[in-house]
């Protein structure tokens, strides 16, 4: 019986801080992508036509959303077309999709890139 205790109490600590770990990651990558996109280098005042996709693991806050539209309206101009969308298997962080490129600031991507190192 002791054991079965021990046991459990371990498995809570576990999901405890795995659950901190992975706010805490996320946090990071969202940030990361942020200052990405704020940092774009692009030239002049560039036009984009594909409509820009922006993929997060549960909805953004509104201060993330306001920065990226921001940014991306300071790169690109008012036209453009953002769609925020949400995916669980991204675990957290953020995807920024542009045409047929990516951003990718997600824990599925640092995973992935971990498992084949």
């Amino acid at each position: 019986m002791l054991l079965l205790k021990i046991f459990l109490l371990q498995a809570v600590v576990f999901a405890v801080i795995f659950a901190v770990l992975r706010n805490i990651l996320d946090r990071i990558l969202k940030e990361s992508a942020i200052r990405r996109v704020e940092l774009w280098e692009v030239d002049g005042q560039a036009t984009l036509l594909a409509p820009l996709e922006i993929i997060s693991h549960k909805e953004l806050a509104t201060a993330h959303k306001q920065r990226l539209v921001k940014a991306v309206i300071d790169k690109f101009g008012g036209q453009t077309k953002i769609a925020f969308t949400k995916k669980r298997a991204i675990m957290g962080g953020l995807v920024i999709k542009i045409g047929g490129q990516s951003i990718v600031f997600s824990i599925q991507d640092r995973l992935r890139q971990a498992m084949h190192r």
